[in-house]
């Protein structure tokens, strides 16, 4: 579906109104052009802004930009700006993102996803997208009780995480590929659980987590990157 004829598209599910709580099953297909760029009042931003309680799975999101002008706080993410209780299944996005707020603590911008929390949990999905500005890879604020699991980024990072921003919650076999030209490869700060997952190693190119615990989070070369022998204990069937 191509919705670029929408200037300015109203996310699905407004933090400040009706989060969307349903479920949203893309079969494979996807969705072009998304174009969001005014915040209108709004806080969320993506083809879903809030989605609570929800599922979303087995859909592309290709070409986007999702440049929303300032607002006092925002969570952006092509796919959704913030989720809670929900599940994310084989999910892609690529394209364009990038936001401005002036509540720095409650600013997120993420390829794929803003801000997930409370049991939240993101399978089989990754992003190509270009995070221009501050933000991260994949998704910026990862809270306790959220899950990623079998995920990857690979677009580029003007400044943040190649990964993720903050790692609170679990991170398992997710790996990154993203350029980063200012701050750090995997994740700014990781204070979750993160096991098997993996970056490629930029020689003088910035540390692979800025604070907060690098344990299972394993830096590699190209070479080693496109190797099936790297990633241990993974289940590639």
């Amino acid at each position: 579906i191509d919705i670029e004829g929408y200037d300015n598209w109203l996310p699905i599910g407004d933090i400040y109104g009706v989060a969307f709580s349903g479920s949203f099953d893309g079969k494979g297909h996807s969705i072009t052009n998304l174009k969001i760029t005014t915040s209108n009042g709004l806080r969320t931003f993506g083809l879903f802004g809030y989605a609570v309680d929800a599922e979303i799975k087995n859909l592309r999101v290709e070409n986007a930009s999702v440049t929303p002008s300032w607002s006092y706080e925002q969570q952006v993410g092509i796919l959704a700006g913030y989720t809670a209780r929900t599940t994310v299944t084989d999910c892609s996005t690529s394209g364009t993102v990038s936001g401005s707020a002036t509540y720095i603590s409650a600013f997120h911008v993420g390829g794929l996803l803003g801000q997930i929390v409370d049991s939240t949990v993101v399978e089989s999905c990754y992003s190509t997208a270009a995070i221009v500005g501050e933000g991260s890879g994949l998704i910026d604020d990862i809270q306790p009780g959220a899950s990623v699991r079998d995920c990857y980024s690979a677009g580029s990072v003007s400044s943040g995480g190649g990964f993720a921003g903050s790692i609170m919650g679990t991170v398992e076999n997710c790996y990154t590929i993203s350029s980063v030209s200012s701050g750090n490869l995997f994740a700014n700060y990781s204070g979750g659980l993160t096991t098997g997952c993996y970056y490629q190693n930029a020689a003088g190119g910035p540390a692979s987590v800025g604070s907060g615990s690098e344990s299972g989070i394993n830096g590699a070369d190209e070479v080693e990157m496109k190797s099936q022998a790297t990633y241990s204990g993974w289940n590639f069937e």
